[in-house]
């Protein structure tokens, strides 16, 4: 009976541990898609000539 409940707290230990590891590489990886938005250069859209911007009246989105 104790082997039991021990096998049972194990399974439980390891699968905790387990799904700790997938929130630390989820984690991870959110914080790599943030860090790379926030080092984004928004001072690009400055540099677009005004010929090549197309303006859309609110009439057309109707």
């Amino acid at each position: 009976r104790y082997i039991d409940r021990w096998d049972k707290l194990k399974k439980s230990i390891d699968s905790v541990s387990k799904n700790a590891e997938q929130v630390n590489i989820t984690s991870n990886k959110i914080n790599t898609k943030f860090k790379y938005i926030s080092e984004a250069k928004f001072d690009v859209i400055d540099e677009i000539e005004d010929d090549e911007i197309i303006e859309i009246s609110t009439e057309e989105l109707d």
